[in-house]
């Protein structure tokens, strides 16, 4: 019996309990998709608390509620003696751990214990008021919704960068022409955003790292104080994080900090909203070991969810997409049950949904596979409505899982629209809809 039959539920591969009894430096986990990342942050996890580590010296950090709630759960699960005491590891959002910071110190920075953070709709609202006080030779005012989305991305870039909108004043060149005066009046328009925010005590999703990483500027003490309550930091979908997340975990936690970072370039979603390949390429750099080199990596290649013929086009595609990389081919588990691959053109979308009506149908009728286990995937919400169709012509029965899908529903469209309405006046689409009514 080894360490890990200890854990319920947990089989590991090789490559897993090679990273779970890694020590106790900066790691880079590279894991490739279906190969059990999340099962060996946990094992690893365990691992330390049963030899010792106190659980609550342990930060794990990913995106998304949802995720921190499948983590949190995992864990409990792994360590039901130390959950029943009432000692269980850390584990939020980025941005719940930066908001955290800033109700303990934030006053060091301006910034209120109580203070709101404001989600997208209120963060328009107070765009849209920026814009007046202005004064415009660049930009097109006939149409402002359009300046609002053009202010709140350059927010939200300037916040990726740790930025301010004086960064933009600054860089502009003497004989600047129509562009740069247009980024020019933009910038003037942030400014009056974040003034306004200052004003009425409230923060925004960018702030919340901004002003963290501002706290740890010329604080070093607080610095030492945050770090000194962890032993052990984990960094769940970490090829998503843009570099002002970076630049502040870096600030706390470099220079030989226990650091694992687990996710894979491959498989990054959030490009639009900062993130780049490059910040996990370079996190050996970034989080080096305290003798100053490298941070280790280790490779999850062991995919349990598909068969080798999958993973081959698989990694052939992702050969081709990023060549100049190197990369770990995924492989199969001997256990995995046969799959295939079928390539089809077809002249329209309406005979593509109903090719995949009838496969769907031969599966289940020839096959004998369950309708339930069977899923149809779509890059674009607007293709589920043809698809859906033909699988209902075909008297399958199907369940949308989509809100792409949900809002093809004549009622919630329309009520869809009149939301729309309340949070964007200007929204001529969503209000054409409730005139003629749907």
């Amino acid at each position: 019996m080894t360490f890990f039959d200890l854990i319920p539920g947990i089989q590991l591969t090789d490559e897993q309990e090679a990273i779970a009894q890694h020590p106790l430096v900066p790691l880079r986990v590279v894991a490739g998709a279906g190969t059990g990342k999340t099962t060996t942050v946990v094992a690893r996890v365990a691992r330390n608390i049963r030899l010792g580590m106190p659980p609550e010296t342990v930060l794990g950090l990913t995106f998304t509620n949802k995720g921190v709630e499948e983590l949190s759960a995992r864990i409990r699960s792994a360590l039901p003696v130390f959950t029943k005491e009432g000692r269980d590891v850390e584990v939020t959002t980025y941005h719940g751990f930066s908001r955290k910071l800033l109700q303990e110190f934030g006053a060091l920075v301006g910034i209120e214990q109580d203070a709101d953070v404001i989600g997208p709709g209120y963060t328009r609202q107070l765009l849209l008021k920026s814009l007046d006080g202005g004064h415009y030779e660049h930009l097109d005012m006939s149409a402002p919704a359009r300046r609002v989305d053009e202010a709140a991305l350059l927010a939200r870039r300037l916040s990726d960068q740790l930025k301010l909108p004086q960064a933009v004043i600054h860089d502009a060149p003497a004989d600047h022409g129509d562009i740069w005066g247009k980024r020019l009046e933009l910038a003037a328009i942030v400014e009056r955003y974040r003034k306004e925010k200052r004003r009425l005590g409230v923060v925004d999703y960018g702030d919340l790292v901004g002003s963290a990483y501002a706290l740890t500027q010329g604080h070093s003490e607080i610095c030492l104080r945050i770090r000194s309550r962890y032993r052990l930091l984990i960094l769940d979908e970490y090829q998503d994080t843009d570099p002002s997340q970076r630049t502040l975990l870096q600030t706390l936690f470099g220079d030989g900090f226990p650091v694992t970072a687990v996710g894979d370039a491959d498989q990054i979603i959030y490009e639009w909203r900062g993130a780049s390949t490059a910040n996990f390429d370079s996190f050996p750099q970034h989080f080096p070991k305290s003798d100053g080199s490298p941070a280790d990596t280790r490779h999850l290649t062991l995919n349990r969810r598909s068969s080798q013929p999958i993973l081959d086009i698989a990694n052939a595609i992702r050969t081709q997409l990023r060549p100049e990389t190197p990369h770990n081919p995924l492989r199969s588990d001997a256990h995995t049950p046969s799959g295939s691959v079928e390539l089809r053109h077809f002249h329209t979308g309406a005979e593509e949904a109903g090719w995949i009506a009838d496969a769907v149908r031969r599966r289940h009728d020839k096959d004998g596979i369950p309708w339930r286990e069977i899923a149809v995937l779509f890059r674009k919400n607007r293709n589920i409505a043809l698809v859906r169709d033909a699988l209902e012509t075909a008297n399958i029965p199907l369940e949308v899982a989509s809100l792409g899908g949900l809002l093809d529903v004549p009622q919630v469209a329309n009520l869809h629209a009149w939301l729309r309405i309340l949070g964007r006046p200007d929204d001529s689409v969503a209000l054409a809809r409730i005139l003629l009514g749907g």
